[in-house]
């Protein structure tokens, strides 16, 4: 009796994602940083379009897919990366033709390509039925890439990126985004390289916001991007990116996302 073939719920929105803080709390051994970071995932984002084929291929369409080919020819895609892993630990093979339309900024502190790659091992997951743990993939494939598992859910991030504690739809007042990209790449390794700062001590999180003002005053007084000044020493335009936002006449926070170079401004819904 054959398997049931597959069924992808197309197309699949991948989301970016903005650190609404981002606390580093010291360099472990091993060179990896220990952090905190409260996500917040975007209604922007890329799509994705998955069909079974005879083989495994990925295609890039959209603003940045020509240098996503680009990037893709010369080593492997994280979602490629991705989905072998899932066929190491299945031990079936996934023969599926992967597109995906590029809306989000490479290296702009989105979190992208993990998006990327988590929406597509989920999508494979549902669509045959598997009961893996994908943790295990994505725990091994990058720091911010767990995450992405609980998207659209606001999360909590600590240890070097991979300890997530999901947060209620309901946690975070609602407010508006404006996300501003100067068009520069920022490499993340080159941005925790010139990191020097002192580091901090974790704190808890409020139960609760009484309302947007009361977030933004916490936002304000209690948390920060400690990688908003080794950013700018690698990618100074930053500094125009967050003049324009505050610029802006419902601004209400501006703050540099993950590890530069995207931009965002909290504003009323």
């Amino acid at each position: 009796m054959s398997e049931p073939q597959p069924v992808f719920q197309n197309p699949y929105f991948s989301p970016a994602k903005i650190n609404l803080f981002l606390h580093i709390l010291g360099r472990r051994v091993d060179g990896y940083h220990e952090l905190e970071s409260l996500v917040y995932f975007t209604e922007f984002g890329d799509y994705i379009t998955i069909r079974e084929s005879d083989g495994f291929d990925l295609s890039f369409s959209g603003p940045y897919g020509d240098i996503l080919k680009q990037e893709a020819e010369q080593q492997p895609n994280l979602v490629a990366k991705a989905v072998k892993m899932l066929e190491d630990l299945s031990g079936r093979r996934f023969p599926l033709e992967v597109h995906i339309e590029k809306n989000i900024p490479l290296s702009g502190g989105l979190g992208g390509g993990s998006s990327n790659a988590a929406t597509v091992l989920k999508a494979i997951k549902n669509a045959y039925d598997l009961d893996h743990d994908l943790t295990k993939i994505t725990s091994a494939l990058g720091s911010d890439l767990t995450a992405f598992l609980y998207a659209p859910q606001p999360v909590m991030m600590r240890g070097t990126g991979n300890e997530i504690t999901p947060l209620p739809h309901d946690f975070l007042p609602k407010f508006h985004i404006i996300l501003d990209n100067c068009g520069r790449p920022c490499s993340t390794a080159d941005v925790y390289r010139n990191f020097s700062g002192a580091t901090g001590h974790p704190f808890t999180l409020p139960d609760r916001f009484l309302s947007l003002d009361d977030f933004i005053g916490f936002l304000n007084t209690q948390t920060r991007n400690d990688l908003t000044l080794p950013a700018l020493k690698i990618c100074p335009e930053i500094w125009q990116s967050l003049k324009r936002l505050k610029g802006h006449p419902d601004n209400l926070l501006t703050r540099m996302s993950g590890s530069g170079a995207t931009c965002f401004s909290i504003q009323k819904a």
